[in-house]
């Protein structure tokens, strides 16, 4: 029923594509695919989460401190 009212309607859904990011590359509102962890292998961010601007400044300061593993896996929107 929802799928036939969003054809009528025409909604078109926001597509996303998951790739490899280093914290310099993550923006916020982008959505963490997998688990992000420290280099012990402690969970930081759960994956499903969004990034906001504190998460980008807290990721910053661990990746400076040599506690961040990278890549992070994350879902960015691509355009129709």
């Amino acid at each position: 029923m929802l799928a036939a009212l969003r054809r009528l309607l025409q909604v078109v859904e926001a597509q996303e594509v998951v790739q490899a990011c280093t914290v310099g590359q993550l923006d916020a509102g982008m959505r963490i695919a997998e688990d992000v962890l420290t280099s012990g292998g402690l969970v930081l961010v759960g994956r499903g989460m969004y990034v906001t601007d504190v998460l980008l400044e807290r990721l910053a300061n661990l990746k400076h401190m040599g506690q961040l593993v990278e890549p992070i896996m994350a879902s960015v929107p691509v355009s129709p």
